[in-house]
């Protein structure tokens, strides 16, 4: 798997009108989801994937805030055991998994991706 820094560049190779700091919490996400015991690790690909996933969910400026990563997040998980995984990093009130801390003052929750038809 490419490092973050080659990661950033291949997403932006694919969409060059995405926001530069959404792609990077992108991209630090998937690099945190391949440390995970997860039976499917996400490609570079599939990080092009969510990134479209969050602008259109949430517009061209989308900043990929925890709460957008994580609406988002069916997009990266293959099936249900790993997105049991994902969610187990995600407690109500912390975004852990994205940003390394709860730097959020509210446990509620934007809808999962599936409301959102969100492909898996």
């Amino acid at each position: 798997m490419p490092d973050p820094a080659t990661e950033v560049r291949i997403v932006l190779a694919n969409l060059p009108d995405a926001p530069e700091r959404l792609v990077q919490r992108a991209v630090a996400a998937v690099q945190k989801v391949r440390q995970m015991e997860v039976e499917h690790k996400p490609v570079p690909s599939e990080t092009v994937q969510w990134v479209m996933d969050i602008m259109g969910m949430f517009g061209p400026d989308a900043e990929g805030t925890p709460d957008q990563l994580a609406a988002a997040l069916p997009a990266i998980c293959k099936n249900a055991e790993d997105e049991t995984v994902f969610n187990s990093a995600l407690p109500t009130g912390s975004t852990s998994l994205f940003t390394g801390g709860n730097d959020r003052d509210s446990g509620s929750r934007l809808p999962r991706g599936e409301t959102w038809n969100v492909r898996r």
